[in-house]
């Protein structure tokens, strides 16, 4: 261009000519050009109503195309006479778009298919297609459409075959999991294991941070966890940050909770009835007509936030959340508070092709206020069905006579916060009460901290092979503190001291695993195999510390430094403290991706049992097919059928604390006379050890079928098995 501008300046008329036909020449050139093309524009979405950036869009049969901005938006300039776009992004579904006059929206769909899916089992993934034990899968789609404020609530009435059931309806109160019934005496709770690391309980994890929740419900599922397997396995995976455009999401959530009864309880008028007819006629001295169970209830609100940061690039991902909840009781509203905070940080990066490491950690905070439930003695819900409507909530300003004299006897009435004393009942007896007065003595408080985390590597020395060594910790602090005041119900339900409780557990577990997989396909036969070692060790003492009487009634007073006699003071303790060591294999085989065939077995060897009897071992077989891709299947309506059959064995020891090889001697309470009449300090034997005890020992035999109808859009699943449980542990 330069030399072109040189020579019309320097060579006269005729370079003058050349330069202005070069220009018309060009003019010309751009005229048609934008006469063959038009302007295209859109938006680009994902499965998730999202904008979706990176995705690629192309005028179908040319090679003229765009990729979408970070708002999922694009322009393209395209020929005239092109009809159709071609839009795809990386494990979406590739779809053709016709071109329309205006802008352009298209949502893309995962290319995986619920059978594509991939599920976590025991030391592992599969694709859901290709399993052949009895598992089911609760995806974080399906959880946060719910209003759970736990994570085992989150899957309640989810699973086939799994029973999620409250302990009470106090804020906060554990649940019962039953994965196909009861299994072993007192306690039949599955083995939680979130990230790899096995935990007593999963109270600690809010709903949102979860990405599936699977459910090993046969015993060929479970094996592979041998003695800790026989109730079942819930798995927990969290979320990961993903590759490219970092995330915020926060979640809010804000409920109003109420109890709906039509209990109806008898009025005044109906009692003095019945009480007539009953021979024990009565009279409403106080004309009171008090409907207790509308005293006690009352509407309880609850908030729950969520905040999550999560990105990542293609070596390293991250996700950081916090939440906070809080939830009053529909029972002493805030003195059946409970109250969570989390924190969590899931992180991993893929150092070299060969390596990975990674790590998850999460720290939680409660604290529970706990009111009477469960007791026959102190119960409030108890109290407000047995006491008579005749009584008062309060007597107001006036002071009864049967009052008065129990204040001249000494007696302490409780007061409520208007200095009016409530209503004593004269026609109940025993340790049914005023259940608001009973509210009213409730200082109970139980605060936990809880620390769990798991640290991974994985190397992949070469293709197929794979070896991780990954370890977790488990820390949980726990303090139950209470105190009671003074007071006076009846003969049976009184309080002359008050008095300071607290009870004290420190829980503590590590877990070391190794393991490696390797995985090769020869033709049309693909093997996976695994093999694995583990150690874990368990200690966890509980401290029981009680003390009275305290200087003065108060929360500042409640402590075991306060009280003003060593007297009555108590120490006492549990200690419970085992071992683990475990090896582990399975193998998986499929032959056409149709033929399937699976077995594993772990062997366990356990300090809780006596020496000749610490080892056992737990086998267990599947196998499956896939009829559906057969050549003599021709079902139109059925796209996929699947057979499956398993038989597995499984061991249980959670009814055994820790300590049972051990012969245990106490000194409580123990004194004997020596030759002078002066009473020593003596000893006894507190628990023997019992060479004879076994290992619990659960077989299951399970056959199954999975079908789905008309494209995938109806699911079925059925499930027949026999369970039966040997050498139970009391």
């Amino acid at each position: 261009m330069k030399k072109n501008l040189y020579n019309y300046l320097h060579y006269g008329k005729h370079g003058r000519m050349l330069m202005l036909t070069g220009i018309l020449w060009l003019s010309s050139f751009s005229l048609i050009f934008a006469q063959q093309t038009k302007t295209v524009s859109g938006i680009i979405y994902g499965e998730d109503d999202a904008s979706l950036p990176g995705a690629t869009i192309v005028a179908k049969g040319t090679t003229i195309g765009t990729t979408s901005d970070l708002d999922g938006k694009f322009n393209l300039q395209v020929p005239v006479d092109a009809t159709t776009l071609v839009v795809s992004f990386i494990g979406m579904v590739t779809q053709d778009v016709a071109i329309i006059d205006g802008p352009i929206s298209v949502s893309l769909f995962s290319t995986a298919t619920d059978l594509n899916e991939i599920v976590v089992v025991g030391y592992g993934v599969q694709e859901k297609s290709m399993v052949t034990g009895s598992i089911s899968s609760v995806k974080a789609d399906d959880i946060k459409t719910t209003s759970s404020s736990r994570a085992d609530q989150a899957i309640q009435g989810k699973i086939a075959g799994v029973m999620v059931l409250p302990t009470s309806g106090s804020p906060g109160a554990g649940t019962k999991i039953r994965i196909r019934g009861t299994n072993s005496n007192s306690n039949s709770n599955p083995l939680f294991i979130v990230d790899g690391m096995k935990t007593g309980d999963i109270n600690n994890i809010d709903p949102g941070d979860i990405e599936s929740v699977e459910v090993l419900k046969d015993a060929a599922s479970s094996a592979i966890y041998g003695t800790e397997g026989a109730n079942g396995v819930i798995l927990v995976t969290t979320k990961s940050g993903k590759s490219g455009k970092s995330q915020v999401n926060y979640d809010f959530q804000f409920g109003i909770q109420n109890v709906r009864t039509d209990m109806k309880m008898m009025d005044s008028k109906q009692y003095e009835q019945f009480m007539s007819e009953a021979g024990q006629p009565t009279q409403n001295r106080f004309d009171a007509n008090t409907d207790w169970l509308d005293e006690v209830f009352q509407s309880a609100p609850m908030q729950k936030h969520h905040l999550s940061f999560s990105g990542g690039n293609d070596k390293t991902v991250y996700m950081v959340s916090g939440s906070y909840l809080s939830q009053d009781g529909v029972i002493g509203g805030d003195k059946a508070n409970y109250s969570r905070y989390t924190t969590r940080l899931n992180l991993k990066s893929d150092v070299k092709e060969w390596l990975e490491v990674g790590g998850n950690i999460s720290y939680s905070h409660s604290n529970q206020e706990n009111v009477g439930q469960d007791d026959e003695y102190r119960s409030l819900v108890n109290s407000a069905l047995l006491i008579d409507p005749m009584t008062p909530v309060t007597y107001g300003d006036s002071i009864p006579a049967h009052v008065q004299t129990l204040l001249d006897e000494g007696k302490v009435i409780i007061k409520n916060n208007n200095g009016e004393y409530y209503g004593l009942t004269e026609n109940v007896s025993g340790e049914m009460s005023n259940p608001l007065a009973t509210l009213s003595t409730y200082h109970n408080t139980t605060e936990q901290d809880k620390l769990m985390g798991t640290g991974y590597v994985t190397i992949k020395p070469v293709k197929g092979l794979s070896f991780t060594s990954r370890i977790g910790l488990d820390l949980t602090y726990q303090n139950q503190h209470l105190w009671s005041p003074l007071y006076y119900f009846s003969t049976e339900s009184q309080n002359g001291t008050t008095n300071v409780t607290d009870n004290l557990n420190k829980y503590n577990t590590w877990l070391w695993e190794n393991f490696a997989t390797y995985t090769k396909e020869i033709g049309e036969h693909s093997f996976t195999a695994l093999a694995g070692y583990s150690a874990q060790e368990y200690k966890g003492p509980v401290y029981t510390l009680y003390s009275a009487p305290m200087v003065a009634e108060g929360d500042p007073y409640a402590y075991q430094g306060a009280t003003t006699s060593d007297l009555y003071d108590r120490t006492g303790g549990t200690p419970s403290h085992n071992t683990m060591a475990s090896m582990f294999g399975r193998i998986s085989y499929s032959y056409k991706g149709k033929y399937l065939l699976e077995g594993s077995v772990r062997r366990d060897g356990a300090s809780v049992f006596p020496t000749d009897s610490k080892y056992a071992t737990f086998p267990a077989i599947s196998a499956g097919w896939i009829l559906s891709k057969e050549d003599f299947f021709q079902f139109d309506l059925i796209s996929y059928f699947k057979v499956r059959a398993s038989w597995g064995a499984n061991g249980s020891r959670s009814n055994l604390p820790g300590n049972e090889d051990k012969e245990l001697w106490t000194l409580a309470g123990i004194k004997y006379p020596d030759a002078t009449g002066t009473y020593q300090t003596g000893a006894q034997i507190s628990k023997l050890v019992n060479k004879e005890l076994l290992w619990e020992r659960t077989e299951m035999t399970d056959i199954g079928i999975d079908v789905r109808l008309l494209n995938d859009k109806f699911t079925f699943t059925a499930d027949y098995y026999t369970k039966n449980t040997k050498n139970l542990i009391a």
